[in-house]
């Protein structure tokens, strides 16, 4: 009878035990999968400002103003192909002149 008795209390505090480890395990896994989305979070939250950064400098941006001096560069660079041009041919004629 004894050797029943130590059987059953064996089993009973190894059921305890397998219950105590599975809540056990459930909150460590809640735990971390918290963690990951507070990580996400936090990620998806510096996109959403550096995309809301850059609409912003979009929107203050003058863009008639860039225009018109990117036309101003592209004017210069003509300008200065033409010269690089003559000096070119200027060149050719003393080599074979």
């Amino acid at each position: 009878m004894a050797v029943l008795e130590v059987g059953t209390i064996f089993t009973i505090v190894g059921g305890i035990i397998g219950i105590v480890m599975f809540f056990a395990g459930r909150q460590s896994a809640a735990k971390s999968e918290g963690v990951t989305k507070g990580r996400l979070m936090g990620d998806i939250e510096y996109i959403r400002n550096a995309v809301d950064e850059l609409k912003s400098e979009f929107r203050n941006a003058n863009i008639p103003e860039l225009r018109a001096k990117v036309g101003i560069l592209e004017k210069a660079v003509q300008k200065n192909e033409e010269a690089i041009r003559r000096v070119h041919e200027r060149i050719d004629n003393i080599n074979n002149g």
